[in-house]
């Protein structure tokens, strides 16, 4: 049925972009994504870090950034240490390297609150995706491809539920570490 078909497509991208979103929460481990999207004043224009050098994480705690043109090095660092995200930048001659402090127990908390709004924002996110496909598979005419289309709804919403709370749990385990 078309409209479950839309319905999954639509919830998957959803996932994803909670999943997204959820990795760039800040944890003791060092990720690309903590820094890849943070804006730099790149020859006049805000560019994301990721399109103006190569970033890597060496070890657990660090993260550095070769840019591939030297001379912006100092708006890196800038741009990094004014996000605001508790990571502070430091340029040397080829590269900025960003350290990861450890989090104290009532940032881990904040930050568990902040995975507890994002999925909720998700969850809302499926849910008016379903009530609107829920209205579609209701306006059916045949009440057998009706009852079959609200109960395959009902499965895909379970399951895109799920996983949502699956990924979830993994980064509140992560954090809490």
């Amino acid at each position: 049925m078309q409209q479950i078909e839309d319905f999954k497509q639509k919830a998957e991208e959803i996932k994803n972009q909670f999943n997204q979103d959820l990795i760039s929460l800040r944890t003791d481990r060092a990720v690309p994504e903590l820094v890849e999207n943070i804006l730099v004043d790149y020859y006049g224009a805000k560019t994301p870090l990721k399109q103006v050098g190569s970033i890597s994480t060496p070890d657990s705690r660090t993260i550095v950034i070769q840019p591939w043109d030297k001379a912006s090095l100092n708006d890196i660092e800038k741009a990094v240490n004014a996000q605001g995200a508790g990571l502070t930048a430091q340029a040397d001659e080829d590269a900025v390297r960003v350290k990861i402090p450890l989090l104290n127990q009532e940032r881990r908390e904040q930050i568990v609150r902040q995975i507890g709004q994002k999925t909720e924002n998700a969850r809302i996110a499926v849910r008016r995706i379903r009530d609107n496909t829920r209205e579609q598979v209701k306006n059916i005419t045949a009440e057998d491809d009706k009852f079959k289309g609200l109960k395959e709804l009902d499965e895909a919403n379970e399951e895109i539920n799920k996983k949502i709370e699956e990924i979830k749990n993994n980064k509140e385990k992560q954090v809490m570490e």
